[in-house]
């Protein structure tokens, strides 16, 4: 399946895949909706080059795994992208989450694996925030302004941080009742 090219407002879900495999979602505007782009239970998928805005969540992934998320823009949801529920071993890329109520980009219940890199979370609540997850990367993301934490770690473990410009943020870096997580060369 391919989802393209389209403008999608005022919709519970704007693009929901449900137990879809090795499909695609790109250049779709969604807005005003519940959800803005929705994985259910779905693996191997590409959701590139979209826009998310003034959605409840812009684009959330609940029990997907190996999807591809990349170049998107989430701005003024309440969570820009969020990974829920055992969304294990996906990839986000080049992402932009800014101006977002709760996090930028969210990986919360069992979400492991995943590589953050090269991403931009600025002007959010909190910028990065992973709970109940472990063994992912989060490398080269621009991580900046967000009013409470710039990356937040709660119960979470094994996770490594490294080469991410954390910058003028409440906090840079908070880890609660988290271990075992490395932080890796330089996160200013």
């Amino acid at each position: 399946i391919t989802v393209k090219d389209l403008i999608l407002t005022n919709n519970t879900q704007g693009v929901l895949f449900a137990c879809t495999e090795n499909s695609r979602i790109e250049n779709v505007t969604t807005s005003n909706s519940d959800w803005g782009i929705d994985l259910h239970y779905s693996n191997n998928n590409t959701v590139s080059g979209n826009n998310a805005s003034n959605n409840e969540r812009g684009i959330i992934l609940i029990n997907s795994i190996n999807n591809t998320l990349n170049a998107n823009n989430c701005s003024n949801n309440y969570n820009g992208i969020c990974l829920h529920s055992y969304s294990n071993n996906n990839t986000l890329n080049q992402n932009n989450a800014k101006s977002n109520k709760f996090a930028g980009i969210s990986l919360s219940y069992y979400s492991n694996n995943t590589t953050i890199s090269q991403n931009s979370a600025h002007d959010n609540k909190e910028g990065i925030s992973i709970s109940h997850s472990e063994g992912n990367i989060l490398s080269n993301n621009n991580i900046n302004s967000n009013e409470k934490n710039g990356i937040s770690l709660f119960e979470s473990g094994s996770n490594a941080l490294r080469d991410n410009n954390v910058l003028n943020n409440g906090v840079g870096i908070v880890m609660t009742y988290s271990s075992n997580n490395n932080i890796l060369n330089r996160n200013n």
